[in-house]
């Protein structure tokens, strides 16, 4: 499963992990060791020596932890449960011997040469047994259901009760090249790297096994992974490429891939929340609230933090969850470091909707990250009053104003609509309007973006106000002393004639005052 390899020379056997530190050593006096195979279950191996010894090594002393629990292997047929808060112990015995084990917060799944035990961690007596054909390499857990990649049947999503939920298909799919680094998984998705493009992430539905999409990177994806608490809309993928670079994209609508960050050894997301963790240049960096991207991107800094520490070159993030990150450095050992606590608590206030006490907790925290996240979530809720605040906090005072102005809007439609152009996205800002039957405020937040091409089409489209957008056109070009340069805009000029500008203000004062009467507000 290339997570191991095994060194042999004279008189000596080494097990290593697969960034080089080593797991074992051993030094039988059999000569030079001249050939090693391992079984396809990666748990056995033989090798053959010069003197004519064959030697066999079984690999035991395997442990896995979540959370209070911690599982341990001491021998080929059983495993060892440790619960760590109370210091029980159980003792787990199989006919056959184990091969691969997964522990989450609410099952252990453990795949013997023929059967896959799927434990309740409430209920380690009467596990769920399904029948093996193949030799399995991968397993990975989400709430609902889990994932296993085996030899015959290739992809498999199965229930905590045994039951097969789907088996997803791609075209060149190789079982034996799946791996935690090329497959992330939640409980409304899966991410496969393309096998026969390694430019492509596929995008999967567990549920049926059916192809939900695509996402296209310019250069090759080493790793990808999911985020794990959001739902489908909102659920964000992450993968590194060749060049170790990291980018943010969502898995929904318009796929644009967003550099975080360069050089990115491991990534992460927290099981518990959207905070994301990458091991890069000799730091240990931590995204708070990555979804402050699509929010307000100028606070990504502000929602980042950094720890530096001795972690080597080829560090890996072992566990992200609530406020721990347990990070293996390249020496093999494994380090803890803790989070700061707030943006969690934060994160579940916001997504509740109870935006007062959130604002309690950051003037009790007065911490400058903590003020960016929750004016990135207040954005992300369109709670106008506490991105105020928030924004008041960080001293962002042009971004203070806009969301006063914001506020003044007097229809839905409209504050709808600029907060969706303060993330951004303008196309959708003014399909918003144009549906609600503000064609004029679409018509001028054209105007506004001196995008006077489409104002234009949108006038015509609508047969109305394209005396309003000529006007302004020519205001901009009397301004800056330039000609006309578009040939649409200047045979409209020329078809309009001279404009009357009190003729169009009093266009514009009747789409205010039907503003006024629909929303009860002054209009802007």
């Amino acid at each position: 499963n290339g997570r191991y390899f095994a060194v042999g020379s004279f008189n000596m056997l080494r097990l290593c992990d697969k960034t080089g530190w080593s797991h074992s050593r051993d030094a039988p006096e059999v000569g030079s060791v001249s050939a090693i195979s391992w079984t396809a279950d990666s748990t056995q191996l033989a090798a053959g020596s010069g003197s004519g010894s064959v030697l066999f090594g079984q690999l035991v002393h395997r442990e896995i932890s979540c959370g209070h629990l911690e599982v341990r292997q001491e021998e080929p047929h059983s495993l060892t449960v440790l619960n760590v808060t109370d210091d029980s112990r159980e003792d787990l015995q199989f006919k056959d011997r184990v091969t691969e084990m997964s522990l989450s917060a609410t099952n252990l799944v453990v795949i013997t040469s023929t059967q896959a035990c799927i434990y309740s961690t409430t209920n380690w007596n009467t596990p769920h047994i399904v029948e093996l054909r193949g030799t399995v390499s991968l397993i990975l857990q989400c709430s609902r259901h889990f994932l296993m990649v085996d030899t015959i049947n290739g992809l498999q999503v199965l229930n905590y009760d045994g039951r097969v939920v789907s088996q997803p298909k791609f075209a060149a799919m190789r079982p034996d090249a799946l791996s935690t680094l090329n497959v992330a998984y939640a409980p409304d998705l899966i991410a496969v790297i393309g096998h026969a493009d390694a430019k492509v992430v596929l995008l999967l539905d567990p549920l049926t096994g059916r192809q939900l999409g695509t996402v296209q990177h310019t250069i090759e994806i080493e790793q990808v992974a999911l985020s794990q608490r959001a739902d489908l809309s909102r659920r964000r993928l992450v993968l590194v490429d060749k060049n170790r670079d990291l980018y943010l994209t969502p898995v929904q609508g318009a796929q644009e891939l967003y550099k975080l960050h360069i050089m990115v050894d491991s990534v992460a997301w927290n099981v518990e929340n959207d905070a994301l963790a990458a091991v890069a240049d000799g730091q240990l960096l931590v995204w708070f609230y990555p979804e402050v991207v699509y929010m307000d991107r100028e606070l990504l800094p502000s929602t980042l933090s950094k720890q530096a520490a001795d972690w080597g070159k080829t560090a890996e993030i072992v566990e992200f969850r609530d406020t721990r990150v347990h990070v293996r450095r390249s020496d093999g050992a494994t380090v803890s470091t803790s989070i700061s606590p707030y943006p969690s608590i934060l994160e579940s206030f916001c997504s509740s909707a109870e935006w007062e006490p959130a604002l309690r907790l950051c003037r009790y925290v007065k911490s400058p990250e903590l003020w960016a996240c929750l004016a990135a979530m207040a954005v992300a809720g369109k709670e106008l009053h506490t991105a105020e605040v928030a924004y008041a906090a960080i001293e962002q005072v042009d971004k203070l104003l806009y969301m006063c102005h914001i506020k003044e809007l007097p229809t839905i439609e409209a504050r709808e609509a600029e907060l969706l152009l303060f993330r951004r996205r303008m196309p959708e800002a003014i399909q918003v309007l144009v549906q609600g039957g503000w064609v004029y405020r679409a018509i001028k937040m054209c105007i506004r973006l001196f995008q006077f091409e489409k104002a234009y089409e949108l006038a015509r489209t609508h047969q109305q106000h394209i005396d309003t957008v000529i006007f302004h056109r020519q205001k901009y070009l009397l301004a800056h002393g330039v000609e006309e340069t578009i040939p649409k805009l200047a045979t409209a000029a020329q078809q309009l004639g001279m404009l009357q500008e009190d003729q169009i203000r009093a266009k514009v004062d009747a789409e205010k005052a039907r503003e006024r009467e629909r929303g009860g507000a002054t209009t802007q």
